[in-house]
Order: C-alpha cells, then sequence, then structure tokens
C-alpha cells in the first residue's frame, strides 16, 4: 500500500493514535508497519501483523465494527498492559537506583523510606521499588521487611504475590545460599533469559550483605529458591 492509499492509512493510523506522528509521505516503511501492528493490536486482531491488509482501514474508519471476539480480547489486552505498567516501573525504578551505596552499615534511603533503617534491607529495597511504582501489595512499614515471609505469602497466593513457573521482568528472585529451606536474598528479575537482577544490599563480595544497589547476571540456578510474580 504506497502513495495515495499509503497517504489515506498514515492519516487515518495519525488520527487512532496508533501512529506516534507519522509523515504521511505514502511510504511504508518501518514506522508505518509498526504503527499497523499496534493498530491491529488495539483493535483486536487475533494475531496482528506488520501487513495493512484490505480491511484494515474499515475498522479504523468505523465502517467495520469489531467482533464481540474482537472486543473480548482487547479487553484482555488493556488489562494485561495495566497489571503489567507496575511492574515495568518497579523495574525503571530499580534500574535508577543502581550503584546506591549505604553508609554507614546497613543505613541508606529505603531503610528510611521504610521506617526500618540499620537493617539488612534487601527485600525494603524491593519494598520501595514496587511501592513506589504503584502496586498495591508492597507499602511503608508494611508485610516484607523478611525475606522468608515473601516465600510464604507466595505459595499461599497472598497478598497479590504467587509462585511464578516461567519468570518474567519484574518478577520477584528468592535465594537461598546454603539450600537450608529458609531464603537469604531477594531482587527483581530485569531479564529473565539469561537472567538478569537489580538487587540491594549485595556486592560481589557479599551477596546477602553488600551494601550496594548493583545488577547482577552471576546467579546461579541452584541459588535460586523461587521466581515470584506480584499481580497487584
Amino acid at each position: 500500500m504506497v502513495g495515495a492509499d499509503g497517504k489515506a492509512l498514515q492519516k487515518l493510523l495519525n488520527a487512532g493514535g496508533y501512529g506516534k506522528y507519522l509523515d504521511v509521505d505514502g511510504e511504508y516503511g518501518p514506522m508505518t508497519a509498526q504503527a499497523v501492528y499496534r493498530a491491529k493490536f488495539w483493535l483486536g486482531f487475533k494475531r496482528p501483523d506488520q501487513i495493512a491488509g484490505a480491511n484494515l482501514a474499515e475498522y479504523l474508519t468505523g465502517q467495520t465494527r469489531a467482533t464481540r471476539e474482537m472486543r473480548d480480547l482487547v479487553a484482555k489486552r488493556k488489562k494485561a498492559a495495566k497489571d503489567s505498567a507496575f511492574r515495568k516501573q518497579a523495574v525503571k525504578l530499580a534500574r535508577g537506583k543502581i550503584g546506591t551505596v549505604e553508609t554507614p552499615v546497613n543505613v541508606q534511603e529505603f531503610g528510611k523510606w521504610y521506617g526500618m533503617n540499620g537493617v539488612p534491607w534487601c527485600a525494603i529495597f524491593v519494598s520501595w521499588c514496587f511501592a513506589n511504582a504503584g502496586s498495591k501489595s508492597f507499602a511503608r512499614r508494611s508485610r516484607w521487611a523478611y525475606v522468608p515471609y515473601v516465600l510464604n505469602d507466595a505459595h499461599a497466593a497472598r497478598n497479590g504475590l504467587t509462585i511464578a513457573r516461567a519468570p518474567e521482568a519484574g518478577d520477584l528472585v528468592l535465594f537461598d545460599w546454603d539450600s537450608d529451606g529458609v531464603c537469604d536474598h531477594i531482587g527483581i528479575v530485569e531479564k529473565p533469559s539469561p537472567l538478569v537482577t537489580i538487587e540491594g544490599n549485595t556486592s560481589p563480595t557479599d551477596n546477602s550483605n553488600g551494601g550496594q544497589v548493583m545488577r547482577r547476571t552471576d546467579r546461579a540456578s541452584s541459588d535460586i529458591a523461587a521466581f515470584v510474580h506480584v499481580s497487584a
């Protein structure tokens, strides 16, 4: 679709908010192709792609109405996007704190925020990230300053926590260094495969009480007690 038809499509994509200020030049380049995919996704196409096809313009103009199946799919996609927004923000906040160092020992801004400073703070750092990202499960002075409690609630599916079988970015990762069944440390999954985490109170020489916020790429699967999904 090029020329006059391409320009018409680009105008429709821009008007619908899918184009993000496409140049109306009639060229079906990468930005237009991405906008087509975005439109199909949010219009409820079951398998969206970057090919405009014959009927996309009809949906964009309202000439053809979405089916019930398409509307239901859009609702599910909107819910999934809303549910994942705070997890993405938690990762972003954690990433912005990489390099933070406690001073003196166990004293840092996250403990001050939580109201429990001068204590081991990996779970408090996670609480800070999620509470400030809009999670309803995490809050100041509430629930999870102690890592084993996180695993207990996840096993019981309490307070928006569940065990994650296939980890995603924004999930939690719990570590048990000595395999005694008691979790020692917690971080946030930045990337699931290969595993990249962002953790508070760690360092290359002290995994659980190292005093820094760091990105870790060296975690062994044998040390992982569980991945935990935060749904609220």
